[in-house]
């Protein structure tokens, strides 16, 4: 049996679980707000990395988010190498700046979506899809007006 990989939001951490055994080993200390991962067209974990837009507190034994740090700003999309994490190709690209990654997910070998809102721009502060090649080369949004979906997923032909 294999395992799982996941983000913990509040840990900040890319982690992997044992189903077997429940065992939890952290793979990487992301920072900010690691809030989805998906496996590359590299075989490597990418992470979408909300930058910590939403303070996480514990209250009687619940996470829950809570208002914006004023240390935060802008999210990005990291790749995890050899338990570590780096901001992928994606950040250079010239972009407003993506506000809070949030999900991804790659539909063929070099290109990802991500639902993200961005910080300027046409669609300001409105979530939308994303879709931008792996390489770095581009990115562009899709679809907006999404404000209460959570999750991407894509479905090849």
């Amino acid at each position: 049996m294999g395992s799982v990989i996941l983000v913990e939001l509040a840990r900040a951490t890319l982690s992997r679980v044992d189903p077997s055994s429940g065992n939890i080993e952290v793979v990487a200390e992301c920072g900010g707000g690691p809030n989805g991962a998906a496996v590359g067209p590299d075989g490597h974990v990418y992470v979408a990395n909300n930058g910590r837009l939403l303070h996480v507190a514990r209250e009687r034994g619940v996470t829950i988010p809570g208002p914006t740090p004023e240390t935060y700003d802008g999210g990005w999309i990291e790749r995890s190498t050899s338990g570590a994490v780096r901001r992928a190709h994606l950040h250079r690209v010239r972009w407003p700046g993506l506000v809070a990654p949030n999900d991804l997910v790659f539909d063929r070998p070099a290109a990802c979506g991500s639902r993200s809102r961005v910080q300027r721009g046409e669609h300001s502060e409105r979530p939308g899809l994303l879709y931008a090649l792996a390489d770095g080369s581009r990115i562009e949004g899709k679809a907006y007006g999404t404000d209460s979906t959570n999750g991407v997923a894509c479905r090849r032909p």
